[in-house]
């Protein structure tokens, strides 16, 4: 979650990049409707609200992608406008293309293990992040009988955390 000073929290799945100085994707200003102003240095600009936050100018230049045409990126080129859909994560809404059915057979009860207690500092990033899946749509809630304990562990960045799961009961 993000606090810009726009009166209203930010929920996203950031990528922390090896690099010196944080950056904001044009995905992120889209999806929560932000502008901004560079003529006039404002950081961001919420569309909907209309309020601002003042930005800093960067005394160090920016990085500049270059992109080279070659014969492998131009195979991977055809590909991906054959393709286009793979390049744009929708989660929910998204129609099937096939008419594959899965059935799993299961022989005896449901198996259930209790809930595991998490620190406060994990349990509010694990929900953070289960309520930020949800709202892609890559999780729904489910009232299934069979369930497993949630743990969360460290990443190798300090405060990253990373969710999993013990199904050795499910198996």
């Amino acid at each position: 979650m993000l606090n810009l000073g726009l009166l209203k929290t930010f929920r996203w799945i950031f990528i922390i990049a090896d690099f010196p100085t944080p950056i904001l994707g044009a995905d992120f200003l889209q999806h929560f409707e932000l502008l901004y102003n560079i003529k006039h240095h404002k950081l961001l600009i919420d569309a909907i609200t209309s309020l601002t936050v003042n930005g800093t100018v960067s005394l160090t230049p920016s990085v500049c992608p270059m992109f080279v045409e070659t014969e492998s990126a131009s195979h991977f080129n055809d590909i991906l406008r054959q393709y286009p859909d793979i390049m744009d994560p929708v989660f929910h809404g998204a129609t099937v293309k096939h008419t594959t059915t899965h059935h799993i057979d299961t022989c005896g009860p449901p198996e259930s293990v209790g809930p595991c207690r998490l620190a406060p500092d994990c349990y509010s990033t694990a929900e953070a992040e289960f309520e930020h899946m949800a709202e892609l749509g890559i999780i729904s809630p489910s009232d299934s009988n069979w369930a497993s304990p949630l743990f969360i562990v460290p990443k190798k960045m300090p405060g990253d955390w990373r969710p999993c799961s013990y199904c050795r009961v499910l198996n």
